[in-house]
């Protein structure tokens, strides 16, 4: 999983120098330390491939970089570093299969790394850093999204009881216990929250909210007491049951 650094001296000198040349092999090495990070590019393995030839090993780096820039060897420097020699390119392929920690929090780790040489990370770029901002927007959005339903479900309880804050109280609490055995489950199983599973607590809270409803509404139909609750469950049972079995196999076939 790609994770691209574009990166520049806090002086903005340019890397086309001896100087230049040992701080990111510096930074390379210490890159490449890093447990989740497989395989890193850069522009001094570039140059250590091309300065094993006799002839390059008495060229300036100023010099090897115009020719490895040039048409006779693809222009393979410039997918490194800028026409002025002042930024270039750190690329990572970060290992997905060994990774434990949120993605979001690896790439800061990285980052201080490259910092902490002396220099700046201009840009950041490649689907490992995409897929982080997409877990954490998914995050926000199942937190902010199962509040909001519980919120207008607790208002709308309240209209249904007519007033009745405890049975409404009630109903909003068994609701919000839906989310938690899902996500909770999802969890303990080691299932990734992905934009596939996150959807399935809104489903279900809606599912939920429904039932709660029209349960409530076979109560009003029935009096009070605790055998009106027990007659309306046996009344509304059928079709929960049958709703949430159509709702289940529809996600099964995403197993």
């Amino acid at each position: 999983n790609p994770l691209r650094l574009v990166v520049s001296r806090e002086s903005r000198e340019s890397f086309d120098n001896e100087e230049g040349y040992d701080l990111l092999w510096k930074v390379h090495n210490k890159l490449e330390e890093h447990p989740i990070a497989g395989t890193v590019l850069s522009l001094p393995v570039l140059l250590a491939e091309a300065d094993r030839n006799p002839i390059a090993s008495l060229l300036s780096w100023e010099w090897l970089i115009d020719m490895l820039s040039s048409r006779d060897f693809d222009r393979v420097a410039r997918g490194f570093i800028t026409e002025d020699r002042e930024q270039t390119l750190f690329l990572l392929m970060m290992q997905e299969t060994e990774r434990s920690d949120p993605r979001s929090r690896i790439e800061r780790e990285i980052i201080t790394q490259v910092e902490q040489e002396g220099l700046s990370v201009d840009l950041v770029g490649g689907s490992f850093p995409l897929q982080a901002k997409m877990s954490e927007l998914i995050e926000s959005s199942l937190v902010q999204g199962i509040g909001g339903l519980l919120v207008l479900f607790a208002l709308v309880s309240l209209c249904v009881t007519r007033g009745g804050v405890g049975r409404a109280a009630a109903m909003t609490l068994a609701l919000g216990s839906v989310p938690l055995v899902l996500l909770g489950g999802l969890g303990w199983l080691g299932v990734p929250v992905d934009i596939i599973s996150a959807p399935a607590s809104n489903l279900c809270l809606g599912l939920g909210a429904d039932a709660l409803i029209h349960l409530a509404a076979a109560t009003r139909r029935q009096g009070t007491g605790c055998q009106v609750w027990m007659n309306a469950l046996l009344e509304q049972r059928r079709g929960v049951l049958l709703s949430t079995q159509v709702a289940a196999a529809g996600y099964a076939n995403f197993a």
